[in-house]
Parts: C-alpha cells; structure tokens; sequence
C-alpha cells in the first residue's frame, strides 16, 4: 500500500465517508459517493423519447416518434437529451452544485454519468457551456454548466469552449418564471463573442437541467443564426411531470 493510500484510509477512519445526496455514512473505505437509498432513487430517462426535444413519450411502438410540442414548433437545436429526472438525489446534487458551491458533488455526477454521453457528442467540433452574465459569476464564483462540461467530457477538453458564447443581459432567476415568461426574459439575452466563426460546424451545448428548453433554445437559435449546422444540446437533469403523448410522425 501506498503512502497516498495510508492518508485516505486514515482519513476515512477519522472522517468517515459520507453519501453527498442526504449525507449518511458510507462503508468505511467505501469508494461509493452515493449510499444505497439515494442510487435506488437516480432515474434515468427511458426511451422512447421524441427523437428532436428528448422528452420520454408514450408510444404503442419503439419507433421514434416527435412529441406534440415539436411537430407543432420545432426547436431551432438538432437533438436534446437528458441523462436524469431532475428530482431526488439528482436534484439535490444539483442544488449543492450550482447554489451551495459544494465542489464534492462532482465525483457523483461523473460516477452516475460515465461514459454515456460521450458518445453523443462525437462529432461536435466545439462544447459550449451555456454562459452566465459575468455578474452572476462574480458572485457565485464558477459557472455550473462549464464543470459539468469538464465532468462529463474531461477527454475532449480541448474542444470546451467557456468564452464563445456571451451573455449580455443579467436576467432575473428564470427558476421563478413559467415558459412564456422564460421566452420573454431570454430574448435577444445571447450572443456570439466577437471574431467567432461557427459558419458550418457542428456545437455540442450544455446546461444543468431542461426545464422549458427556452435557454438552449435561445443559445441555439443563435448559433443557427450565424450558421452552425448543427446544435446538440446535452443537460445532466430534466423536469419531468409526466410523459408526454407521441403524435404519429416516424422520423
């Protein structure tokens, strides 16, 4: 055994480990971030799923159907997906994360994640964190959706790109805010940074949780604008009330 190894097993006798979720006591040495009560509640989200918004719809069939919301509006992004429901334990991980500032939670989500979103952004020339405006940053101190880039794609690093997209207007907490409002709000909120040209490339988006989709959507459309040609949009989490129904459109 190691030195480094003597330090973590003394370490975990004197402050043993501790499940970030609802912290109770974990196994001593134990290399679990969650304990078994908080993993049993982690839900994924199951296809089928509409093939454009990544919501989980009710079809008679596995063939990818669009959810209502999409054949009526489709989104100006090419594909979103979601690996979790944003309740339970994710959503407490979450809320520690992004509001507490407790950095701890980051071996947790990239435990449960671990190499399933990878692939869906293979293609993506660029992953671009969905910014905050520099006021919010100042006071929080980081950006969320920037380490769940880092976490989630710590082998493409390089093509993280924090600084490409701007936001230019400090809005109010859009947690507060039902969709309407959130489309109101987010208007005309995004832009590219200056001297950046996305003419013909592919972008991979990231957040921490879809709740309406207008945040993406708006940092989408203007990547679109300036003739991205595709976006694809990856949150850890999503609101989930119910399943929606699938319309009857095969892709």
């Amino acid at each position: 055994m190691q030195y480094k190894d003597y330090t973590a097993a003394l370490l975990d006798l004197v402050f043993p480990p501790r499940c970030v979720a609802c912290d109770r006591y974990l196994q001593a040495f134990s290399k679990e971030t969650l304990c078994r009560q908080c993993l049993a509640g982690v839900t994924r989200m199951r296809p089928p799923c509409c093939p454009l918004c990544g919501i989980e719809i009710e079809s008679a069939d596995d063939v990818p159907h669009l959810c209502g919301a999409c054949l009526k509006k489709p989104p100006p992004y090419t594909a979103a997906r979601s690996l979790f429901h944003y309740q339970g334990p994710v959503r407490t991980i979450v809320s520690r994360l992004k509001y507490a500032g407790d950095l701890s939670v980051k071996r947790a989500i990239k435990a449960l994640v671990g190499d399933h979103i990878a692939t869906f952004f293979a293609d993506c020339d660029l992953i671009v964190p969905v910014p905050l405006h520099r006021k919010k940053l100042r006071q929080r101190g980081f950006n969320q959706s920037m380490l769940i880039a880092e976490i989630c794609f710590e082998n493409h690093k390089k093509r993280i790109k924090p600084t490409l997209l701007r936001r230019n207007v400090a809005t109010v907490p859009q947690v507060s805010l039902d969709a309407k409002r959130r489309r109101k709000s987010l208007k005309n909120v995004f832009s590219l940074a200056d001297g950046v040209d996305v003419q013909g490339l592919s972008v991979g988006l990231v957040d921490d949780v879809f709740t309406t989709g207008t945040t993406v959507a708006e940092c989408a459309r203007v990547f679109r604008k300036n003739g991205a040609a595709r976006v694809l949009v990856f949150t850890l989490a999503r609101t989930v009330e119910q399943k929606t129904q699938a319309v009857l459109e095969v892709v």
